[in-house]
């Protein structure tokens, strides 16, 4: 973890921005025509104000596993 929460930030738009971006498009139109075809990291950042949130959206194309425990 960074010292600055903002680092964090950075280094996780850095690997991730091309998924969010695609995520934020398929909610506001399923029709990937519709979309800009040049998807620049540029465009992510004149389109979108990111900012640090308790929300957490997975973004992986791995699916998840249940782990169930017994108590």
């Amino acid at each position: 973890m960074a010292e600055n929460p903002r680092d964090d930030l950075d280094l996780a738009l850095a690997e991730s921005w091309k998924r969010i971006f695609e995520s934020e498009l398929y909610a506001w139109h399923t029709d990937d025509n519709a979309w800009p075809r040049t998807r620049t990291r540029e465009l992510f950042d004149e389109w979108f104000e990111v900012t640090l949130a308790s929300t957490v959206e997975d973004l992986s194309p791995v699916e998840l596993e249940v782990e169930y425990f017994e108590f």
